[in-house]
């Protein structure tokens, strides 16, 4: 609500504080899981990208009359991805973030489909790990969605179940250089052939790798192709606030030529005001997140992203050595700092809850007993990890023994498996007391009983647990 009088700056602040007292602490370096800033442990840079992110934060984009300083931003930082990614006579476009990449890669590809093809709907094959924003790309947009497995063992996309599921009205595979749940790197080079072989758009997701594969590359460690250098690879994107470690947020779609971009931007002279253009789906507040970008590329150089690399390097073979001494199973190769692991005799879910409690916040996966998915604990582990591996490992052994199985099952997941049995229709019919009864309304901001959320989410039907989530913040966010 609007205060009656305007309050003083010290009283304001004092308030967002106060806001905050709940959240994890974003720069001590121990929220290990995918929603969090990628630390370099180096103190000058988060000052330096604040002070470059206020010079811009009152300017727009795409203002070609008004302000040129951003227009060159925005041409330097995508020169600078392309060089990366072997793109040489490409060109770009940086965003909010992945999500909306996806969106406009999707869109792109769509209307170049369509200009072949008028009135028909292209349809997109996508590995079942790739991010959820290209699955809502084609929600959005109106683009059919099939789904390829990928291999239980090696959690990369099967490239058999791709060529099959090809056909004339394929315009899009999409693959991942590395997946979000697990950080293993597609089989990119045989989908380039396939993509190649039968005239198909391929894109690459590279939100995790594209600014770390290619140091790692020429640190020694053995990567795969997986960017422009692959004939058959037209779009990528990558998110500059991962292991580029600019702020959140920003990210940006590339393509192999002008010809592909041509189809992305949105312009409208079909009204009386100025003219209006648009790369992206969200671009006014664009300009600060692109001069802290720059402004942390600059800094660090080549020379300084190789050195954050073999930090990164370093701290996971330390964490994947310490995971096999405790038992845990790692999910795949992991091919960056990305790394998902699981157990069958320790109850991941106690491990995430008696690392919160050591200070360390885990990604828990839950994974699904339909899909045959199963549940792990993801780690995104960045430069700053290198200096607290002790504490980390030590926690982690810890938290193991605590968490061993033989124990009776816990109250949430006994509730959870409960729910899943009874009838879906009932089930349904029920869901919005459950989902108030996972809501603590006595604490501002209200807090969510995660952990019976995590189980809802491994046990019940894919469908039935997407509605719940959608009623639960339904429920937050209603005044």
């Amino acid at each position: 609500m609007i205060p009656e009088e305007g309050q003083e700056p010290e009283k304001i602040l004092e308030e967002l504080k106060q806001l905050t007292r709940y959240d994890a602490d974003s720069k001590a370096g121990r929220i290990t899981g995918s929603q969090h800033y990628y630390e370099t442990s180096l103190p000058g840079l988060r000052a330096l990208a604040l002070r470059a992110y206020e010079m811009y934060m009152h300017r727009s984009f795409p203002d070609i009359a008004g302000y040129p300083s951003v227009i060159s931003l925005e041409r330097k930082i995508v020169e600078t991805l392309l060089g990366l990614t072997g793109g040489t006579s490409g060109i770009g476009t940086t965003l909010c973030d992945e999500v909306e990449a996806a969106l406009l890669a999707v869109k792109t590809m769509r209307d170049y489909y369509r200009r072949k093809r008028p009135g028909e709907i292209p349809k997109i094959i996508v590995p079942e790990t790739i991010h959820p924003g290209f699955r809502k790309a084609a929600y959005y947009l109106g683009v059919k969605l099939v789904t390829a497995p990928v291999d239980r063992n090696t959690w990369q996309v099967s490239i058999e179940d791709v060529e099959s599921l090809v056909d004339d009205e394929t315009g899009m595979i999409i693959s991942s250089a590395p997946n979000h749940p697990f950080g293993v790197m597609d089989d990119i080079e045989a989908l380039s052939r396939i993509a190649l072989d039968n005239a198909v758009w391929l894109h690459v997701d590279a939100s995790i790798g594209g600014l770390i594969l290619p140091f790692l590359r020429e640190l020694g460690e053995t990567i795969p192709g997986y960017d422009f250098e692959l004939p058959g690879v037209v779009s990528m994107n990558t998110s500059l606030h991962r292991y580029g470690y600019s702020p959140i947020p920003l990210s940006a779609v590339l393509y192999r030529s002008r010809e592909y971009w041509l189809y992305q931007p949105y312009a409208s002279l079909d009204w009386p005001g100025p003219i209006h253009i648009d790369t992206g789906v969200v671009s006014a507040g664009k300009p600060g997140a692109l001069a802290a970008a720059w402004a942390t590329i600059q800094y660090l150089g080549r020379k300084g992203y190789l050195e954050q690399a073999r930090h990164v390097v370093r701290a996971r073979k330390a964490v994947l050595r310490r995971l096999e001494k405790l038992g845990y199973s790692v999910l795949g190769n992991p091919a960056t700092g990305v790394i998902a692991f699981t157990s069958e005799t320790v109850d991941l879910a106690v491990v995430a809850k008696e690392m919160a409690e050591r200070g360390w916040l885990l990604d828990f996966q839950p994974g699904s007993e339909e899909k045959e998915y199963p549940p792990s604990l993801r780690l995104t582990i960045t430069p700053l990890h290198s200096l607290l591996l002790e504490d980390f490992t030590s926690s982690l052994e810890e938290a193991t023994q605590r968490a061993e199985k033989g124990k009776e099952p816990g109250t949430a997941e006994e509730t959870a498996k409960q729910l899943a049995t009874m009838p879906r229709k009932q089930l349904v019919e029920n869901i919005s007391l459950l989902v108030e009864s996972m809501i603590d309304w006595s604490r501002d901001p209200p807090i969510v009983d995660y952990e019976i959320l995590v189980y809802l989410a491994r046990f019940l039907p894919p469908r039935v647990g997407e509605k719940l989530l959608v009623l639960l913040l339904s429920k937050i966010f209603s005044l």
